[in-house]
Order: C-alpha cells, then structure tokens, then sequence
C-alpha cells in the first residue's frame, strides 16, 4: 500500500499505491482529529505538515492514528 516516504523533519508526502486508499486514510485520520491533505499533483500523496510546536505526545497520537487509519484501509481494500 505504501509506495514511498518522503521528507524532511516532521513534514512529509505519504505515496500510496492505490489512489482510493489515500481517501479512506485521510477520512480516517480527520475522524481522529487529524487533519491531512492530498497533494495538488499527485493524488496518490498525503500530506503531514504539522504544527512548528508539537509535543512528543502529540507526535505519538498521530503516529498511532496514521498505523490505526492504515491498517483500516488495508482492510477494506483487501490488499
């Protein structure tokens, strides 16, 4: 499902193999109060930009939503 990682620091592009993935795991993030974002060239990359100032806890509650929201599409998508 993930094709690629890119970044630098805590910003990142997430690239997908399948762009309907991308859709379910931004829902599912938005529905755990993470907001993302596609990018505008390529729909099969989410976005992470986060806030300057995030906690470690912060950082940890997203991680454990994006594994949660990543997990889901796997499912639903059967891949």
């Amino acid at each position: 499902m993930i094709k690629e990682i890119r970044g630098r620091g805590l910003i990142a592009g997430i690239e997908l193999t399948d762009e309907r993935a991308g859709a379910i795991i931004m829902a599912k993030l938005l529905e755990q109060k993470v907001i993302t974002a596609p990018t505008l060239q390529n729909r099969k990359v989410i976005r992470l930009e986060p806030p300057l100032f995030i906690t470690y806890e912060e950082n940890d509650y997203i991680t454990a939503a994006l594994n949660n929201a990543i997990k889901y599409a796997e499912e639903l998508l059967n891949i």
